[in-house]
C-alpha cells in the first residue's frame, strides 16, 4: 500500500510539474495572434460578418487560463451603414486552471473597456442583430412552474462542472445606441459602467450601474444610476434586489416642466412559486412629492392584484405644480393649495379598486374615509368620506366670488320656435346620458362646516346615488343660520329628456346673518321659512327655466328692511309731531315689518302669485303678479295701504338685474276723483307728489334688496 501510495505521489507530482511546465510553455510557443484570421473567417461563415482585430491577443495558462483581447469590431448588417454592430478597446477573460481538475469553474473578474454596441431597426421593422440568430427561433413556449425546478434538475445532471463562480463583471466606458427608424426614435447610452461583485449561484450579489442618456427624439438628456443587491435562488424559485437605489436626472422635451429629478429606494422580492412580488420600504421621491409605503402583486402574470398601504408626506401643491411646468392658480386665498398629506391604504385588480383608511389634508381641511370603484366599463362606484371644516371660498378665482361666473342669459321676449329643433340638434353635446343611466353609485358625504360665497352651513350631510339611470342627491341636510335646510334632488334619465324634481324645506332661518356673510351687509332681518317643490325638464338651465312647474311659498318674521321707508316725509312729519317716541326718527332709516309672505305657482316657466303681503305698523302693502323665470322679469301690481294715506297703487317691473318700480298714476288720480282716498290736511292737494314720494321709498327698498333699482320717469 505504501508503494503504491508513493506511485500516486509521483505520478500527481509529475501531472503538476507538467501543468506547470505547460503554463510556462505554451504562452511562448503559441502565438494566439497567428489565428486571426482563422478566428474571423469563422466568424464570416457563420454570422456573414466581419470581424477586425485592432491589436494583439495574449493568451495566459498559469495559473489563470485565459485571453485578452485588444480592439476588436463586428460588422453591421447589410443596410444598416458602415459603423461597427459591435466593438470593444479591450476585454479580458480569464478562468482558474486547476480547479477544472474537479471540475470547478472559477472565473475571475470579466472586463470589458470601450464597449460600443449599435442597435437598429429599419423602416420595415427589421433589426441589425437578427441575423446572428442563426435560424429561425422557435416560437417562445409558457414557462409554467414545475418548468422551474426541472430545469436546474436537468441542468444538474448533464453539467460537466460541480461548482461556478464568476469574481464578477466589470464594463467600463461603454456605450450603447438604439436607433429605431421605423419609429422615429433615437436614444443613446454614453459612459455606460456596470460593476458586479462576486458571482455564485444563489448568492447575492453587488450591482452598480450608471450612464447618461441622451435622445435625439424626443431632445432628452441626463444621468441615471442605480445600485442593488441581486439574489437568485432556483431551488427556492425566488429572487430579490434589497437596498435598491435608482436615481434619475433627465432634462429635456416632454418632461414636465423640461426636468426631471428623482430617486426611488425599495426592496422587491419575487417569489416565482406563489406568484407574488412585495416591494417594502418604498420611498419615491419627485417634483417635490415624497412618497413612503409598502406594497404586493399577487397572481402574476395572468391576472395582477395589487395591494399597498401609502404615505403622501407634506407638501407644497403650489411648488408640485411649478416643477410640472404649470402656473398655480389665482386664487382669493394666496396662502390656499400650499399644504398637502395624505395615507391610505389601496387594492386593485382588473375588476375592482378600494381605498381605505383615507386621511387627505388640503391646507387646514381634512378628508377621511374609505371609497371603492368596480365594474369600470359600467361604472361603479362607493363612498364613504367626512370633512372636518372646508372654506370654498379660499379656492374660488381671484377678484371676488363672482370671479369666473359665466354671464346671465339674455332674457328672450319670446319663446323661442327653433328651441325644440336646437335642443334636439344639441342632444349629442349634452349630458352623458348613455354613461349616467349605466351608473351605478352610492356615497356620503358629511362636512363639519362649509363655507361657500361667504355663507356658512354647519352639520351637513349628503347622500348621492345612482341606478338604473335615476340620479338622486337625497337628502342634503344642514344647519344654516339658526335654522334647518332639507333638499331632496332627483333626476331621470330614463327617457330622452331628462326630468328633475327638487323638494326644498327651509325653516327658522335668521335672515341678516346671511346677507350680512354673503353681501357684507345686513340689508334685511327676519325668521325666514321657504318651501319649494319643483319639477322641470331639460339639461339646462335655459330649458329648466321655461317648463319649471309646481308650488312655492316664503314667509319672514319679526324683521326689518334697511336703508329706506315707505311713509312719505309730509306723513312721517305729521306722525313726528304727534308722536312723544320719536319712532319715526327710526323708521327713515329702516322699514320694520311683522310679516312677508307670499305662495306661488308655477307652470311653464312662469311663476304666478296672488296673495303678496306685506304687514307693518301703519302699512300693509299687497300684491299679486308673476316671475318669468324663462325671460327672467317680473311684473308686479302692488298696492300700499298706509295709515292716513291715500292707497298707493304702483307696478314692479322689468328684468330680474334691472326691477323699477312706477307709480300707476291714473289709477292714483282716478282714486282721487271718486272720493275715494282722503288726505291729510298737511298734504293739502298736491296728491300726486304725495303718491310720487311714497313711491320713491319703495324705490330705495328695491335697490337695497336687488342692488341697484331705477324708478320710471312718469309724465302724468
Amino acid at each position: 500500500m505504501a508503494k503504491l501510495l508513493k506511485i500516486l505521489g509521483i505520478a500527481l507530482g509529475t501531472l503538476i510539474a507538467l501543468v506547470v511546465l505547460a503554463a510556462l510553455i505554451l504562452p511562448r510557443v503559441v502565438n494566439p495572434n497567428a489565428y486571426k484570421t482563422e478566428i474571423a473567417e469563422l466568424v464570416r461563415e457563420k454570422t456573414g460578418r466581419t470581424l477586425s482585430f485592432g491589436g494583439d491577443l495574449s493568451l495566459s495558462v498559469f495559473p489563470w487560463l485565459g485571453v485578452r483581447t485588444g480592439a476588436l469590431s463586428l460588422s453591421n448588417a447589410p443596410g444598416f451603414g458602415d459603423a461597427p454592430f459591435a466593438a470593444v478597446s479591450e476585454a479580458d477573460v480569464r478562468v482558474k486552471l486547476l480547479p477544472l481538475i474537479s471540475r470547478e469553474v472559477e472565473v475571475a473578474t470579466v472586463v470589458v473597456r470601450g464597449l460600443s454596441l449599435n442597435l437598429a431597426r429599419d423602416a420595415q421593422g427589421k433589426g441589425n442583430w437578427e441575423d446572428l440568430a442563426g435560424a429561425k427561433a422557435e416560437p417562445a413556449r409558457e414557462i409554467k412552474e414545475e418548468d422551474l425546478g426541472r430545469g436546474a434538475a436537468k441542468a444538474d445532471e448533464g453539467l460537466p462542472i460541480t461548482s461556478l463562480a464568476v469574481g464578477g463583471v466589470r464594463v467600463e466606458k461603454a456605450a450603447i445606441t438604439w436607433d429605431d427608424r421605423a419609429g422615429g426614435r433615437k436614444v443613446a447610452l454614453r459612459d455606460l459602467d456596470l460593476t458586479t461583485g462576486e458571482l455564485v449561484l444563489g448568492q447575492p450579489v453587488d450591482i452598480a450601474f450608471s450612464t447618461r442618456v441622451e435622445s435625439a427624439a424626443p431632445k432628452l438628456a441626463g444621468a441615471v444610476s442605480l445600485k442593488a443587491r441581486a439574489r437568485y435562488a432556483p431551488e427556492a424559485k425566488q429572487s430579490s434586489l434589497s437596498g435598491l437605489a435608482l436615481q434619475v436626472d433627465l432634462a429635456g422635451e416632454g418632461l414636465p416642466g423640461g426636468k426631471l429629478a428623482a430617486s426611488l429606494d425599495a426592496d422587491l422580492a419575487m417569489d416565482y412559486a406563489k406568484h407574488r412580488l412585495d416591494v417594502a420600504n418604498l420611498k419615491l421621491a419627485a417634483l417635490g412629492v415624497e412618497l413612503a409605503g409598502k406594497a404586493a402583486v399577487d397572481n402574476l402574470p395572468a391576472s395582477p392584484t395589487v395591494s399597498a398601504d401609502l404615505t403622501l408626506a407634506e407638501c407644497n401643491p403650489r411648488t408640485v405644480l411649478a416643477a410640472l411646468g404649470q402656473a398655480a392658480p389665482a386664487l382669493n386665498d394666496e396662502k390656499a393649495l400650499t399644504r398637502l398629506a395624505a395615507a391610505l391604504s389601496l387594492k386593485a385588480s382588473a375588476q375592482r379598486a378600494e381605498l381605505s383608511g383615507l386621511k387627505l389634508t388640503l391646507d387646514d381641511t381634512t378628508l377621511t374615509g374609505r371609497a371603492a370603484a368596480w365594474d369600470f366599463q359600467r361604472p361603479a362606484a362607493s363612498f364613504e368620506l367626512a370633512a372636518d371644516a372646508l372654506v370654498l371660498d379660499r379656492y374660488l378665482p381671484a377678484g371676488g366670488q363672482d370671479a369666473g361666473k359665466q354671464p346671465a342669459a339674455k332674457p328672450a321676449d319670446k319663446a323661442d320656435p327653433k328651441a325644440g329643433k336646437d335642443a334636439k340638434a344639441g342632444k349629442d353635446a349634452g349630458l352623458p346620458k348613455d354613461t349616467l343611466r349605466a351608473l351605478f353609485l352610492d356615497g356620503s358625504l358629511t362636512v363639519g362646516s362649509l363655507t361657500a360665497y361667504g355663507a356658512k352651513l354647519t352639520d351637513m350631510n349628503l347622500k348621492v346615488s345612482a341606478k338604473d339611470g335615476v340620479l338622486k342627491v337625497s337628502p342634503f341636510t344642514a344647519a344654516l343660520y339658526g335654522g334647518r335646510l332639507h333638499t331632496d334632488l332627483v333626476t331621470d334619465l330614463r327617457k330622452d329628456q331628462p326630468h328633475t324634481t327638487l323638494g326644498l324645506n327651509l325653516s327658522d332661518m335668521l335672515l341678516g346673518g346671511l346677507l350680512k356673510d354673503v353681501l357684507g351687509e345686513e340689508k334685511a332681518t327676519g325668521t325666514t321659512q321657504l318651501k319649494l317643490d319643483l319639477a322641470a325638464d331639460g339639461e339646462d338651465a335655459g330649458t329648466l327655466a321655461r317648463s319649471l312647474d309646481g308650488l312655492a311659498s316664503v314667509a319672514l318674521k319679526s324683521g326689518v328692511i334697511k336703508g329706506f321707508q315707505v311713509i312719505p316725509k309730509a306723513v312721517r312729519a305729521q306722525a313726528a309731531a304727534s308722536d312723544p317716541k320719536k319712532r319715526v326718527d327710526t323708521a327713515e332709516k329702516e322699514q320694520e315689518f311683522s310679516d312677508i309672505t307670499a305662495t306661488f305657482k308655477i307652470k311653464d316657466g312662469v311663476a304666478r302669485t296672488g296673495d303678496l303681503l306685506f304687514n307693518a305698523d301703519h302699512l300693509k302693502v299687497t300684491g299679486s303678479g308673476l316671475a318669468d323665470l324663462g325671460r327672467q322679469a317680473v311684473d308686479y301690481k302692488i298696492k300700499a295701504d298706509i295709515t292716513g294715506m291715500p292707497m298707493i297703487p304702483f307696478t314692479v317691473s322689468g328684468p330680474f338685474d334691472n326691477v323699477s318700480a312706477s307709480l300707476d298714476a291714473a289709477e292714483f288720480a282716478k282714486g282721487l276723483a271718486m272720493g275715494a282716498i282722503k288726505l291729510p290736511e298737511t298734504v293739502g292737494k298736491g296728491a300726486l307728489d304725495v303718491g310720487k314720494g311714497a313711491l320713491e321709498s319703495i324705490g330705495q327698498g328695491l335697490g337695497s334688496i336687488f342692488g341697484g333699482s331705477k324708478k320710471k320717469d312718469e309724465k302724468q
